[in-house]
């Protein structure tokens, strides 16, 4: 593999970071094939800091990929550190002294400073499901709480919202008290429900918001994003954001950000770490290993649910810890075997009957199990990253529980006993359902999975199961199985190496002839569709018992839409619309038509105009929650950077395509840094001295103009650079000149793949990515942006998107038999040329004089090859339409007539045609193309571009 690609695949990656989410799976596991090849490719060459520094980085990923990061996040923020100095590295052709790797990794000089905080460790965190806090009271039904975590989304924004405006006007008594009431609120609810923590940390912050001292907002913002975290935890969307403690204190005593950063923790709060003792190739097997025991251990745990009296249960989970305390003490892993240990000793005393493994005693065998994956992950985050071993902050108070539980004090353990509502008479699946510990459509597929049982297991699979025989073992034995010689079974050799007696070979056997019907349960667990412990948690409540008659809480009854249910009825409405039009339209009524038939024709018309009309509204959403986003993005920048910045929100009520709103996000928080962290002045003192206020200004507009949506991002910063670019476009070979472009033209530059005028390269901006992929994105939605720039004045970032992006309004046009759509919104005017408004050009080609200007003329006849088109312009009617900035006459022989155009995409086969954004069906049942602008006007200025070439 040359360095050219290496350098193409190191851009491709700093590309996917820009919009890269911590559960973009895809995303992920792309990051960690090219990583991987990078380290392979410093290897192979030598580059012994860029092989360290790739698969270290592959490892980070892969922590995220398994759930194990603490932050995952920050560490995705760790890669894009790592991307810029590799870029460094490979692309500029620097001096491994030169640039700077996160101090994490181990690689050159640390960092100083804020920015140099080393990554976090991955690993620590569960990674189960939490479904219900584990004090939610019996007498309150699961619905209860599920319509509470439905309406805190709302809450949380209004309390974002009100916590900014306080920090702008802190004497403002309205918004504290309206945010005084917000917290008394979600403390009043969450005390209903039992959530401790919810409940302690909000009456704190009431505390706070209503003790006359200026309102520690930072200390409030961080309360509102753990909240968040714990509503999704409970919601089953990520894993819980750990105690808060922390928060708690913040919010007594009101401390900076900043200040807890610097402030080291306490020593015995820090888990001890140190490196790795045994060896490395054995221990990657031994995760490999351990996380089979445990996913053993967590099926046959289900089991004991239902049938504690279970020995081959109690068995296997047995096995498991005995297997991994064994292993892991040869090699050196002290905190894996003490916790393998004490669980180990706990289920002997189950084996031998002095215990019934029940309630708490099951709990904190679930509690052992998790504590152990957790072990494995800094084991294989260590071996990953290269890094000391982490330890685990929690594993002590474990091992206590686990201690008491053993000797039969169960009272000091009985809080790890989750309460739970009881659903007697339901189905597993519903349970799980409704608890939200599993989608339904997972169930489906387990339901069916049971119906239709899997292929007869092998031996070596069985036995690995029932921890009875490493994978390892297995591997070893079906190697010697297949050496020349007389045929030896995998089962016989096992019994022949001593790893298994034949009373397990046959207990094997016997249960692959005669195999038991997968449980729903054990399915889910296996595929990774619902965590163990919530699956325990639903069989217990199938045999709680219901709370007394008369203390349930009623509550409102609401009718919520699925999203999908709702795309189907807009994909319903549109056929309708399509063959309402194809009625009406048909050759059989028009030629004996009454006038009763029309009035009732036309009054179907209107009612199904109507019902399109309220079907895409249903569909329209504020862009508010985007835009609040954009202020606390705004707000957190601008106390990185040290500037002074005031964030202005106009037309937040503005409505949009649900799907539109959900896809502009992530372009507008890229704009939105650059403008905070290139586009406003570095100091207040450079800002002063332009004669301009100490405090920036960045402004986010929405509104409607023209029948389409325009969102503005503008600033009263330096403004673009316009030698810089023009420079920079002329280093790339993008452009020859400036002296024929406009200042539009020249600052569409900015949109090209990896170009950067940045001279600092921050971990906001920089790197020379993302402008395009948001031009991309945009224009994905069929939208457009435009840049106005001012030396020394700001710019402004002028988006222009559809309503929505189902329908749009076109003009049909017929070219030959050919018909084809052009979006309304793109067409500038159509006019019959004359003779002489026909002309060429040297060294441009055919253009048409409109208005004193010369556009280029494109024949679409020559484009799709349409042979009965017509050929003189003068006979036929030019359509000028224009994309950013730039017009075009296209050729056409007739305009037919304006219309509603319900776009229908043309699949796989037919993407990337030249010119076609899409198609449509007609009143009379053919198909229409739709037109794309943006790509016939690039078509008509290459080919003018090749007329010049060709002349020159």
């Amino acid at each position: 593999m040359s360095e050219n690609t290496i350098a193409q695949t190191l851009e491709r990656i700093a590309e996917s970071l820009v919009f890269c989410e911590p559960n973009d799976m895809t995303a992920l596991a792309d990051l960690h094939t090219g990583f991987t090849a990078i380290g392979d490719w410093g290897q192979e060459t030598g580059q012994e800091v860029v092989a360290r520094a790739a698969k270290s980085t592959a490892g980070i990923i892969e922590t995220v990929i398994l759930e194990e990061s603490k932050d995952p996040k920050r560490s995705l923020e760790t890669v894009s550190e790592v991307v810029a100095a590799l870029q460094g590295l490979i692309r500029d052709g620097r001096d491994a002294a030169e640039v700077t790797f996160p101090g994490g990794l181990g690689i050159g000089a640390p960092e100083t400073g804020a920015s140099a905080e080393a990554p976090q460790s991955p690993g620590g965190q569960p990674t189960g499901r939490i479904t219900h806090p584990t004090t939610l009271p019996a007498h309150i039904d699961t619905a209860i709480f599920a319509d509470f975590l439905s309406r805190q989304g709302s809450v949380l924004e209004e309390f974002e919202e009100l916590a900014l405006t306080i920090e702008k006007r802190p004497d403002d008594a309205t918004n504290i008290d309206a945010l005084r009431r917000v917290l008394h609120s979600v403390k009043g609810e969450s005390a209903m429900l039992g959530l401790g923590d919810v409940e302690r940390s909000c009456h704190i912050a009431e505390d706070a918001v209503s003790s006359g001292a200026t309102p520690p907002v930072d200390a409030l913002l961080a309360l509102k994003d753990w909240l968040a975290h714990s509503f999704a935890s409970y919601s089953g969307m990520e894993a819980s954001p750990g105690p808060v403690e922390t928060v708690i204190e913040r919010l007594q005593a009101g401390a900076q950000p900043e200040a807890l950063r610097q402030s080291p923790p306490a020593p015995e709060q820090l888990p001890a770490s140190k490196p790795l003792e045994g060896d490395l190739g054995l221990m990657g097997d031994f995760v490999a290993e351990a996380r089979e025991h445990l996913e053993a251990a967590d099926v046959n745990l289900l089991t004991l649910e239902t049938d504690p009296k279970n020995e081959e249960a109690i068995n296997a989970v047995f096995r498991a810890f005995h297997t991994i305390k064994g292993v892991a003490g040869f090699l050196a892993l002290d905190d894996i075997k003490s916790c393998a240990h004490e669980a180990e000793n706990l289920l002997d005393k189950v084996r031998k009957g002095e215990l019934d493994l029940v309630g708490p005693v099951v709990d904190v065998t679930f509690d052992a199990v998790d504590a152990l994956k957790r072990l494995i992950g800094h084991v294989a985050d260590a071996l990953g990253s290269g890094n000391d071993l982490q330890g685990e902050p929690s594993l002590p108070a474990l091992v206590a529980a686990i201690q008491a539980a053993a000797s039969g004090d169960l009272s000091s353990v009985a809080s790890r006993t989750p309460a739970v509502a009881p659903h007697p008479g339901k189905r597993l699946g519903e349970i799980l359902v409704e608890t939200g510990a599993a989608s339904k459509d997972s169930v489906s597929e387990a339901l069916e999975a049971q119906r239709h049982p899997a292929p007869k297991k092998r031996i070596g699979d069985i036995l690995v199961e029932e921890s009875r025989v490493s994978r390892s073992q297995v591997q070893a034995a079906v190697e010697v199985s297949q050496q020349p010689g007389p045929p030896h079974k995998v089962g016989e050799v096992l019994v022949a190496m001593g790893s298994v007696s034949p009373s397990d070979v046959g207990e094997a056997l016997e249960a692959q002839e005669n195999p038991e019907s997968p449980r729903l349960g054990e399915l889910l667990v296996r595929s990774g569709q619902a965590a163990a412990r919530d699956v325990a948690l639903a069989l217990r409540s199938q045999s709680a018992a219901p709370a007394q008659a008369g203390q349930a809480v009623q509550v409102k009854e609401s009718v919520k839409v699925d999203a999908d249910r709702l795309d189907r009825l807009l994909d319903t409405i549109g056929e309708l619309v399509i063959a309402e039009s194809m009625v009406c339209q048909s050759e059989e009524l028009q030629d004996g038509i009454t006038p009763q038939l029309s009035r009732q024709l036309g009054q179907l018309d209107k009612i199904t105009r109507e019902l399109q009309e309220m079907g895409t509204s249903l569909r329209m959403v504020p862009v508010r929650t985007t835009f609040q986003k954009m202020a606390r993005l705004v707000r957190d920048l601008a106390k990185k950077s040290g500037k002074q910045v005031e964030f202005v929100m106009t037309g937040e009520d503005t409505e949009l395509d649900k799907t539109v709103v959900d896809k502009i996000s992530d372009p507008l928080v890229h704009m939105v840094r650059n403008s905070v962290d290139h586009g406003l002045e570095s100091t207040t003192d450079e800002r002063v001295a332009a004669g301009k206020p100490a405090t920036g200004r960045v402004e986010l507009r929405a509104f409607h103009k023209g029948g389409a949506i325009y969102i503005e991002i503008e600033d009263d910063g330096r403004g673009l650079n316009r030698d810089a670019i023009v420079a920079k476009g002329i280093e790339r070979g993008l452009i020859r000149d400036a002296d024929q472009l406009t200042d539009r033209e020249i600052y569409n530059l900015v949109f090209e793949p990896g170009f950067s005028t940045a001279k600092k390269i921050t971990d906001v901006s920089g790197r020379g990515v993302g402008m395009d992929v948001v031009k991309r994105n945009i224009e994905s939605l069929r939208g457009q942006i435009e840049i106005t720039s001012h030396p020394g004045q700001g710019s402004r970032f002028s988006i222009r998107l559809p309503l929505t992006l189902a329908i749009i309004d076109g003009m049909v046009v017929r070219a030959g038999r050919e018909r084809y759509i052009i979006p309304t919104l793109s067409i500038i005017r159509s006019i019959r040329p004359a003779a002489g408004d026909i002309t060429t050009v040297v060294k441009r080609g055919e253009m048409l004089r409109l208005q004193e200007k010369l556009i280029p003329l494109f024949r679409l006849n020559r484009l799709y090859d349409i042979a009965d088109a017509m050929s003189d312009p003068t006979e036929a009617v030019v359509v000028v339409v224009e994309d950013e900035g730039h017009q075009v006459g296209i050729v056409l022989d007739e305009l037919l007539g304006q219309q509603q155009i319900v776009i229908k995409p043309l699949g796989e086969l037919m993407r990337g045609i030249p010119g076609v954004s899409g198609g449509a069906v007609m009143p009379d049942g053919s198909v229409g193309l739709i037109l794309d602008v943006g790509g016939l006007v690039r078509l008509a200025n290459a080919e003018v571009s090749e007329t010049v070439a060709g002349n020159n």
